[in-house]
């Protein structure tokens, strides 16, 4: 059971990346995957609490966008993920 549950969250985890990698960054002509601002190994999520969440890292360390990247992730999973999954608020490090 454990072996299957691992295989679904690898999978969502491979969904939910490539639902936000192309989201463009608000001051550069890249996306986020180009800048290497979110990664799968970034993604975590808990089939069994229906949860998901995001850790992502900002260009430089006291970006003035992350608010702005931190909502763009949320809103365009919040329109893309089953709304039985929480997604919690981005975190940036």
């Amino acid at each position: 059971m454990k072996v299957i549950l691992h295989i679904i969250s690898y999978n969502l985890i491979s969904l939910v990346f490539d639902i936000i990698k192309n989201i463009i960054d608000p001051e550069h002509p890249l996306t986020l995957e180009d800048l290497n601002i979110v990664s799968p190994q970034q993604i975590f999520v808990d089939s069994s609490k229906k949860r998901i969440q995001i850790f992502f890292t900002p260009t430089i360390p006291n970006c003035g966008m992350s608010t702005l990247i931190g909502l763009m992730i949320k809103v365009k999973l919040l329109s893309c993920v089953n709304p039985l999954y929480k997604v919690n608020n981005p975190i940036y490090y």
